[in-house]
């Protein structure tokens, strides 16, 4: 996993620089991958979905149809890709399957397709999750109390949604509510997770994590309020000897899940810990220092909704526009 974080962060320099071409979404999503979110649970190591695929990039509609899919099919744990899936479907009900391995390139194999909807909106995405990295090919490390996809992952995604003028025309009457989505019809950003870290730069609000409680919501970086999960409490640590705490006695990780409510990304560019609970810290290792790292790490958030710096043991700022969880908090207009 910690070598991950060298390959994601390739990936999210080269989606940064693109940015100035084209606009770009950054939200991995396991299922636009054809993956279920129990397929990367650590307790099964050995499994591998061949619908699923640990990097894909497509092209889809908003009713759901893909015109275009290709990428590599997940591995069993310390197993490189092997298999490369090309999907093609142009509406007309068969969707035409390729596949490459060492022996060439197979296929087509049909299978039923689904009707295209141009009309709905267009979507670009790239996605790639931690089954890539080259210290552990197919790695598997979420949680089977959560089952909610790898923990570690980045994407990059660009949208065209006519729909969604009408939503945005409502928003002009809420502040708030406008500056979470401040550009029509389009949205784009890019976003990666890695070891506990997570970067994103959206041009709209998304969500970041569900966790299991939905009846609360915060902003990713905004830590006021928020009771974290032991350090070492991560997917393929989820039991009680890894997750319970002195005020916890007994809880594993399936319980802090459970706590965690709606987390959102924002328009603009932050920086936090990873919301998700199986998300495992490590950076600090990954770069030669032999020791923890801050626990949460000090968010930033630069955007439309305002400006949020600090939080964590490493960064406490206090004074008139602070939050409880020491951070600096200009104009929170998105809460």
């Amino acid at each position: 996993m910690k070598r991950f974080v060298v390959a994601l962060f390739g990936v999210t320099v080269l989606a940064a620089s693109s940015v100035v071409f084209a606009v770009s979404d950054g939200h991995y999503d396991y299922s636009r991958q054809h993956c279920l979110g129990s397929d990367n649970n650590s307790d099964k190591p050995t499994y591998a979905n061949s619908e699923c695929h640990s990097l894909w990039v497509s092209i889809s509609d908003y009713s759901g149809h893909e015109y275009f899919g290709i990428g590599p099919r997940m591995t069993p744990d310390h197993t490189a890709p092997n298999t490369v899936d090309i999907w093609i479907d142009l509406g007309r009900g068969v969707q035409n399957r390729y596949h490459i391995d060492r022996s060439g390139i197979h296929g087509p194999k049909r299978v039923p397709g689904t009707k295209a909807k141009p009309g709905t909106g267009l979507r670009l995405y790239f996605g790639a999750d931690d089954q890539l990295d080259p210290g552990g090919f197919g790695e598997h490390d979420s949680s089977d109390k959560v089952n909610k996809g790898p923990s570690d992952g980045g994407g990059i995604e660009v949208n065209v949604n006519p729909a969604s003028v009408g939503p945005w025309l409502a928003s002009l009457s809420s502040l708030s509510a406008f500056l979470a989505d401040p550009v029509p019809v389009a949205s784009a950003g890019l976003g990666a997770c890695a070891d506990g870290v997570c970067m994103s730069f959206t041009s709209a609000r998304r969500v970041a994590f569900q966790g299991g409680d939905t009846t609360k919501h915060r902003d990713v970086f905004n830590y006021d309020g928020v009771e974290w999960d032991p350090y070492d409490c991560a997917g393929p640590s989820d039991g009680v000897a890894r997750c319970q705490t002195a005020a916890h006695p007994g809880w594993d990780l399936g319980d802090w899940y459970r706590t965690v409510g709606t987390t959102y990304v924002e328009p603009g560019f932050q920086l936090y810990e990873d919301p998700d609970p199986e998300g495992s810290p490590g950076v600090l290792d990954l770069v030669g220092i032999p020791r923890k790292d801050p626990y949460p790490i000090p968010a930033l958030y630069v955007g439309s909704c305002g400006v949020v710096i600090g939080g964590g043991p490493a960064m406490q700022l206090h004074g008139p526009d602070s939050n409880s969880a020491g951070q600096f908090v200009l104009f929170n207009a998105c809460r």
